[in-house]
């Protein structure tokens, strides 16, 4: 078996895919959305579901499922120790069985209604080794998962738990905890907007008509072929309408159809099973989910979710030689056009009628019925999964396109709070889009270096450092967790070269492996090694030499040319550690010159994570060109928090005030030997401690992305005057909640609370 065709190849592909649209869903309920439903079929199992631990009810809670009733979501909440979950949540390990204690699966069978599951893999979700909730995939026949299974599992589960703790610090969280209230379905954001009327369903699926035989099998094919041609007059019809309001672009999805129609396998297909005495809408529906079904297991998203527009395009046609479609009925009052699979020809004519807004059962934001419905400003929500159509019609709905969220029931408190927060957020998006790109300044025009920090993207694109001044931190271990084995100097060489040119000509600065604690490489175990804090990074390289050297030569071969590499060095914790990296470093460069290569030099900096390395910044100094700190570390070793300490994780929110004094003597240390500090951790993206950061004299800012557009619009408010006066105030606070008071209201002054993302609140 060659090596592409392995578990773990596969396997791999199967998370890097995963992975691309995870990162690619506009909030957490698209994400964990993706990770359920991409997770099944890839694993082919059963069901896939996440829960959330919420701390406060001491319960883990379904908030996401492929193969569950949509109606689980919000409501079956299972104990805190108690059952399978339990088990799994409490000791933060994997769970692996091919055989379910019937005693221990009782609570959740009763809450779902379901009958028995045989076999079970699930895994926590940790973010720095706090529990965030379980993972899980279920089989009903006996099952063995291997250990590709766990490896993609364990992998997707680590994914998620980082978007869950942005969820909670944007507020999202907050959002879904409290909607469990309330009545609704949660699918994927198809078009921005919130839509409030009477719904309407649309015809019948590709997927629910019925077989039955007939006789007059020539009547058949006539009725099916007249379907066929009253549906390309439409799209015909509908192109020609639609030229005013749609880019050339989205009127290409109109070809698209014809396209389709005329292909003459569909059409074989189809007339096939009618004489074999089909009756049309079945046998063409069969045709068309064939079709589909090709296109449901192909890798790439976009391809994939054409499988969703061809069931569109099918369920028209069947829906008109059923005598089932109506395009709206009469009156004024606004409607919500609802449907299993509804087509861009379903939502062409809302134009100049009553449609107020679209739920779609499928389709994803790449679907032709959310890219049509963006162009025309309908407000869209479409893969809703297990969402009751026929119980809607007449109901009135409330939808929002922005969260991707139907509401069943509500008054008038939600009415109002989903309106208003829809205004706000298009008025918040209108005032930070411009910044997105523009350069960090202050209210006094002075530069600011703001960075991004990047690290899990498989195939960089151009705009990776897109209003930055560059990569502040880029995280090198994808590539080694990702896979069974040590990738090679070859795979790591295109990687670090992608990212390079990627950047270029802006600076990457490039940690090299932090490996070790809670980021194990388990192929590298041999029982003798703990997963301690103290065997990380540096120390880790240097009893690892081999793995080091393979490194440096593969990111010195990938900057050949491009001359905007900085090697930075995590985890050290003296000038002896950095003396010993520093002589592996040398070998690297001899060893590729004596291969006839001459490698660029490079500016070197130490990661400061390790209290010790804050009073050995005097020799560090002059065998670096820059020092960066890592706050997330650093804060824990200060404040002596375990990861898997509940009560640390509390100490660790917000700026504390022995941090910021820590900081604040870092800064005068480092520029008293001439050189630059620059922050890397969590808080270089909060808007107000990026204030007190720059205040107290730090020379760069290294952030996610999605941070960008908010610190420089608080950047901009101020001058670096007023932050220095501000940071002064801020290292005067001896107790946290001084500190949190001052923080407060300085985003009273900057009018922080204008930009801040609204929740909604639901009401009955």
């Amino acid at each position: 078996m060659t090596a592409d065709a392995s578990p773990a190849s596969r396997r791999l592909k199967d998370i890097g895919a995963i992975v691309r649209e995870v990162s690619a869903a506009p909030n957490l309920q698209s994400a964990l959305r993706v990770v359920v439903s991409q997770t099944r079929s890839a694993m082919e199992v059963d069901v896939c579901t996440v829960y959330f631990a919420n701390d406060e009810d001491h319960r883990h809670v379904i908030v996401a499922t492929d193969g569950l009733s949509s109606r689980t979501v919000g409501k079956v909440q299972l104990s805190f120790g108690e059952g399978l979950i339990g088990r799994i949540a409490e000791s933060k390990r994997l769970v692996n069985l091919d055989d379910i204690p019937p005693a221990l699966d009782q609570d959740f069978l009763r809450q779902t209604g379901e009958s028995e599951y045989r076999s079970l893999l699930g895994v926590p979700i940790l973010y720095k080794g706090s529990l965030q909730g379980v993972l899980l995939v279920r089989q009903r026949t006996k099952r063995q998962f291997d250990f590709s299974d766990e490896a993609l599992l364990t992998t997707l589960a680590a994914q998620l738990g980082g978007a869950i703790v942005h969820a909670k610090a944007s507020g999202e969280w907050r959002f879904i905890c409290r909607s469990f209230a309330a009545k609704h379905f949660d699918g994927v954001p198809g078009a921005p907007g919130v839509a409030i009327g009477r719904a309407i369903v649309v015809g019948t699926s590709v997927t629910e008509v019925p077989n039955r035989q007939v006789a007059d099998k020539q009547a058949e094919e006539l009725r099916l072929r007249a379907a066929i041609l009253t549906v390309k007059e439409e799209i015909s019809t509908l192109r020609t309408t639609l030229s005013g309001d749609l880019h050339a672009s989205d009127l290409a999805l109109f070809d698209a159809y014809e396209l389709m129609l005329d292909s003459p396998e569909l059409l074989t297909s189809a007339l096939a099973g009618i004489h074999e005495g089909l009756w049309a809408p079945s046998s063409f529906a069969n045709a068309v989910e064939y079709y589909a079904t090709q296109f449901d297991e192909m890798g790439d998203p976009y391809l994939r979710e054409r499988a969703t527009d061809i069931r569109g395009l099918g369920s028209r046609i069947v829906n008109h030689l059923l005598g089932q479609f109506n395009e709206r009925e009469s009156g004024s009052s606004p409607i919500i056009l609802v449907g299993q699979c509804l087509s861009a020809l379903d939502i062409g004519q809302a134009r100049t009628g009553n449609v107020a807004g679209l739920v779609s059962g499928e389709g994803s934001s790449l679907s032709h019925v959310a890219i049509v419905a963006r162009a025309l400003g309908i407000p869209a929500v479409v893969g809703l999964t297990g969402l009751p159509l026929f119980q809607l019609h007449g109901q009135e709905l409330a939808i929002d396109g922005t969260q991707g969220r139907v509401h069943l029931q509500f008054g008038t408190t939600l009415r109002n709070l989903l309106q208003r927060c829809i205004s706000e957020q298009r008025r918040v998006d209108e005032t930070l889009e411009p910044l997105r790109d523009m350069p960090a300044t202050t209210a006094a025009d002075e530069n600011v270096q703001l960075l991004v920090n990047a690290g899990f993207e498989e195939h960089p694109q151009a705009d990776l450092v897109a209003g930055s001044s560059g990569i502040g931190l880029y995280r090198s271990e994808l590539p080694f967790l990702l896979r069974d084995r040590l990738p090679s100097e070859h795979e790591q060489q295109e990687l670090y070269r992608s990212v390079l040119q990627a950047a270029h000509p802006l600076p990457v600065t490039f940690r090299t492996l932090d490996i070790g604690g809670d980021k194990s490489l388990p192929y590298l175990s041999d029982g003798s090694e703990g997963p301690a804090d103290h065997y990380r990074g540096v120390r880790f390289m240097i009893h690892h030499p081999e793995i080091f050297l393979t490194q440096l030569r593969a990111v010195f071969r990938a900057s050949e040319g491009l001359d905007n590499l900085r090697l930075l060095f995590p985890m050290v914790s003296c000038a002896d550690e950095l003396d010993h990296a520093l002589r592996l470093v040398d070998l690297a460069r001899a060893q590729l010159l004596a291969d006839g290569l001459s490698p660029p030099r490079c500016a070197m900096g130490v990661m400061i994570e390790v209290p010790a390395a804050v009073y050995q910044i005097t020799p560090i100094a002059p065998l670096v060109e820059f020092f960066s700190v890592g706050t997330n570390d650093l804060s824990q070793f200060l404040l002596a928090t375990e990861r898997t300490d509940p009560l640390g994780d509390k100490l660790l929110r917000g700026l504390h005030p022995a941090l910021l004094q820590v900081l604040h003597t870092i800064v005068q240390s480092v520029h008293r030997m001439g050189k630059p500090v620059s922050v890397c951790g969590e808080i270089a993206g909060d808007p107000v401690a990026a204030l007190l950061l720059l205040g107290m004299g730090i020379d760069a800012l290294s952030m996610e992305s999605l941070a960008l557009p908010k610190v420089k619009w608080a950047l901009s408010r101020l001058t670096y005057q007023r932050m220095q006066s501000m940071a002064d105030e801020a290292l005067r606070c001896d107790r946290a909640v001084e500190l949190t008071r001052l923080m407060c209201s300085i985003g009273n002054e900057i009018g922080l609370d204008a930009i801040a993302a609204r929740t909604i609140e639901s009401s009955s």
